[in-house]
């Protein structure tokens, strides 16, 4: 029973908890005893991100409070656990904290130092044992977040950075899916520029399911962002060929799906990696005018979803290895 009901709570109460209405204070009676009885126990989940260094709570939304998010180690998850008690008992008696907000908790002091898309960012004020405090870990959520708001409803899996040395979020919204880097745009592309919107870029897969495919695809053209001469930058429509062609697909074209603007001063460019038949590959390189030709026509017919659903078939055939 507690498996089932912990497997409903993850794939629809927590989801849309967020996305709930309520009258501002109508749980601060209800919410200020629930706390009160419990003392010090949580009134949220959290979520870790480990390897980018986070952590996150999920489920304040229901009670008409913002989410909490921190930099985080791992293994001190009573850190984040003293530090999230005393900001929701303030957010409780006073309302959203604004920013520089400055509160005290058991392990020490934390400043609310951004507002990250229904989030609130807290900092530490001096250095606390078991935070490391990066601004790529908020940089990291506030991505994630600002997607998530764009998408609507959904269900979120994280993938921690490992090897390829970039973080992907994955998105499930029925039949709807998207896989997203996040950490490419942490750092300038060499020779980008503000006016070809390809300066900080996140890269996004769109399919119907997901799968080990997605993450390979997206790893692959992540880690070639950077690592190329400042020269000759990617540019969106520009084309990416695969280490290893994946069910007859050789190659991807970026095509710019819009931003994200997870902060006010921080804009992420995001672009759809679309996978490219072999021979339309080969009918680019033999006449590069038609590439242009073809991006025209798809722009006209409004078709790019047929392009994408192109994904679908490669998950259905991983699906039956």
């Amino acid at each position: 029973m507690v498996c089932k009901l912990a497997a409903l709570v993850t794939a629809v109460i927590q989801p849309l908890a967020g996305y709930m209405a309520f009258p501002i204070g109508a749980f601060v009676d209800d919410a200020k005893g629930y706390t009160g009885k419990l003392n010090p126990g949580p009134l949220w989940s959290y979520h870790l991100g480990r390897a980018s260094g986070w952590i996150e709570s999920s489920g304040l939304g229901g009670f008409g409070l913002p989410e909490i998010a921190m930099p985080m180690d791992p293994s001190r998850t009573e850190v984040f656990e003293s530090t999230a008690y005393a900001v929701m008992h303030a957010m409780i008696s006073k309302g959203p904290l604004p920013l520089g907000t400055v509160l005290g908790s058991a392990v020490g002091e934390f400043r609310v130092e951004a507002e990250l898309s229904g989030a609130l960012w807290l900092q530490p004020t001096n250095p606390v044992p078991g935070i490391e405090a990066t601004a790529r870990s908020r940089a990291c959520v506030g991505r994630k977040r600002a997607l998530a708001s764009l998408i609507g409803p959904h269900s979120h899996y994280h993938v921690p950075r490992g090897e390829h040395h970039v973080a992907q979020e994955h998105f499930f919204l029925g039949g709807e899916c998207y896989a997203m880097t996040n950490g490419v745009s942490d750092a300038a592309q060499p020779g980008g520029s503000p006016e070809d919107q390809n300066t900080h870029v996140e890269l996004v897969v769109h399919a119907g399911r997901l799968g080990a495919w997605a993450s390979n695809v997206l790893a692959w053209a992540g880690q070639s962002f950077h690592a190329h001469d400042a020269a000759r930058p990617f540019r969106a429509f520009d084309r990416f060929v695969l280490p290893s062609p994946m069910q007859r697909i050789p190659a991807v074209m970026f095509w710019p799906f819009g931003h994200l603007q997870p902060e006010p001063t921080r804009r992420v460019d995001l672009w759809v990696l679309l996978p490219l038949t072999a021979e339309e590959l080969r009918q680019f390189r033999a006449n590069p005018q038609s590439q242009g030709q073809w991006i025209e026509a798809r722009e006209t017919r409004q078709d790019i979803h047929l392009v994408e659903q192109r994904w679908d078939a490669l998950a259905a055939s991983e699906a039956r290895k």
